[in-house]
């Protein structure tokens, strides 16, 4: 750590099942930033490799948090956090390259970004759902449409999107959520957080990239399984929310 990120304040989240990804993770983007808040969710005790980074101040919460657990952690003092996920590789000019971009404080940047617009109501659900097929970026799904910019495949240039990849998004710290307003959103905080931008009408900059800049890993336990791909009931309402905002 240097004086100069003593006030960059990054978090995460992780569980047992991730031990053996962590480690790289960690060293690789730790370093560029003064502390890294870990929430530690399902563990007993803190893993002992923990000491081995030292600006890094893990924290076992009082229940499984999952993924919302990045906005649990205290970041007092911060001049602007950084919040990440523990199955992304990081690059090593990751955070200076990003702090450099970041020149509005009421904007929430991203390298994972997505427009969610309603779907044109002439098609007929079959005539959607082959225009759905026939672009290959949206929703299956008869009331939205959605075109993503995937934080490991190049982007050209930047631009302004309505919905952020948590893991991989940056902001000041006066426009970071409370834990209070996130939780309950385990599984699907990219929304609530774009709902919490779109209700207060913070821009989202999703940022240009080469390919393989930052890298995803493969990794157990992944929240696209159990929630994003089946889409229970609460999070459809959340989308739902989300788009009445819009």
């Amino acid at each position: 750590m240097h004086s100069d990120t003593a006030g960059i304040i990054a978090n995460m989240t992780t569980f047992p099942a991730r031990l053996d990804l962590l480690n790289a993770v960690l060293d690789a983007v730790a370093p560029q930033v003064g502390r890294l808040n870990l929430v530690l969710n399902e563990f007993k005790e803190v893993p002992t490799f923990l000491r081995a980074h030292p600006n890094v101040a893990p924290l076992i919460p009082p229940r499984d948090l999952k993924d919302t657990g990045k906005f649990f952690a205290d970041t007092g003092g911060a001049e602007a956090v950084f919040l990440l996920d523990d199955d992304i590789l990081y690059p090593p000019d990751y955070v200076a390259s990003t702090l450099a971009r970041m020149t509005a404080r009421d904007t929430l940047y991203t390298y994972h970004g997505a427009i969610l617009r309603p779907a044109p109501h002439a098609l007929n659900p079959l005539q959607l759902k082959r225009t759905i097929r026939r672009l290959r970026k949206g929703f299956d799904d008869p009331h939205r449409f959605r075109s993503k910019d995937r934080f490991w495949e190049r982007q050209a240039r930047d631009r302004l999107v309505n919905l952020p990849g948590s893991g991989v998004s940056m902001l000041r710290p006066e426009i970071l959520p409370p834990f209070g307003f996130m939780d309950g959103s385990a599984g699907f905080v990219d929304i609530r957080l774009a709902r919490w931008c779109a209700e207060r009408g913070l821009p989202i900059r999703s940022l240009a990239r080469p390919a393989g800049w930052i890298r995803r890993l493969e990794a157990p336990g992944a929240l696209f399984a159990t929630v994003t791909k089946q889409r229970p009931k609460p999070f459809s309402d959340e989308l739902d929310h989300l788009m009445s905002v819009l």
